[in-house]
């Protein structure tokens, strides 16, 4: 069983953890922090992230309730019409509509999910001897972005089903590889009422979606677990890692968290000039990266669990396993 040390950010003070976060702290004050204080200020990190995407729920569900039927539109709407109009999905994001081609609504947020399905595909190919439980993670990664892709193409409300309820199914499926991960069981997918919970929490987040069409704030919220489960089982198993795979831990981590808050802090700066970062584009781009990393660690954790040798790569991740 792995278990997770005790740390504290050992900057000083919240506003060294900040400047850690960012970059801008020279060096790591104690050579036995062993990376416990990133950990930490990525922590601080989430939790201001988790602020602003509260804020997005809130003013969602008030507009929606308000409003009923109609798209909460986070940016200024430029009226511009394409071949998928008019928007029938209860969200608009902040990337103007139909700006690069008639045929895509959100250009950049539609390019960038294709990134899913390269990951997936890679990462199912680099697993592909390992059995096939993490057929469940990287399939899911895959339809997500599929998804993904026909929701801000179109910005049907099809589309948004398509997106959100394979989303989904991989927050479920990462909670089941992070916290099956080191438990030596031997059957291909586990049974028992913690596999069958998961599996009624990704039903019950597609039922809603179909209960509540015109609500878009009902699936964020219910979509929380997922992400916050995948942060805290990455954190217990930093712990009892090796050199490598606490490198690829910090790494996910801080894609997971900056991703997170720039999907929160996007509808503030939505319509000035900062919007033109298109911050829910990468959102796509370091959650996808941070899903890849996540699984392979989890994998690996599971390889040693089983008493065999595994080595995580350092670049693109992947796992080799050898019997012992």
């Amino acid at each position: 069983m792995l278990i997770a040390r005790e740390w504290t950010c050992n900057s000083g003070s919240m506003l060294d953890c900040f400047a850690m976060a960012g970059g801008r702290c020279d060096e790591v004050k104690s050579t036995m922090d062993d990376g416990w204080t990133t950990i930490k200020c990525l922590l601080v990190v989430w939790g201001i992230a988790w602020v602003f995407f509260i804020t997005q729920i809130v003013r969602a569900a008030q507009f929606q309730a308000a409003n009923p039927g109609q798209p909460f539109v986070i940016g200024p709407n430029n009226g511009r019409l394409g071949h998928w109009s008019p928007v029938t999905s209860n969200i608009d994001w902040c990337e103007e509509n139909y700006a690069v081609t008639q045929y895509i609504a959100e250009f950049w947020n539609t390019l960038s999910s294709g990134l899913f399905v390269v990951m997936a595909v890679l990462g199912g190919w680099q697993t592909r001897k390992l059995g096939v439980r993490y057929v469940i993670p990287f399939t899911s990664l895959a339809v997500v972005g599929l998804g993904s892709m026909y929701f801000h193409s179109t910005l049907s409300r099809l589309g948004q089903d398509l997106d959100e309820g394979p989303m989904a199914c991989l927050g479920a499926s990462l909670i089941f590889v992070g916290h099956f991960s080191d438990k030596p069981v031997s059957p291909a997918f586990p049974r028992g009422p913690k596999a069958a919970a998961l599996v009624v929490y990704a039903l019950v987040v597609i039922a809603a979606l179909v209960a509540f069409p015109t609500q878009n704030a009902v699936f964020l919220v219910l979509f929380i677990p997922s992400p916050t489960y995948a942060i805290y089982r990455a954190s217990t198993i930093y712990g009892a890692s090796n050199a490598s795979m606490k490198k690829q831990i910090r790494f996910a981590m801080a894609c997971a968290v900056l991703s997170w808050l720039g999907w929160g802090v996007e509808p503030v700066i939505c319509g000035s000039l900062f919007s033109k970062v298109q911050l829910h584009a990468w959102w796509h781009i370091g959650v996808c990266i941070a899903c890849f990393l996540y699984i392979h660690v989890t994998l690996n954790v599971e390889q040693t669990t089983q008493g065999k040798k595994t080595t995580l790569g350092t670049i693109i991740p992947y796992t080799v396993m050898t019997e012992v």
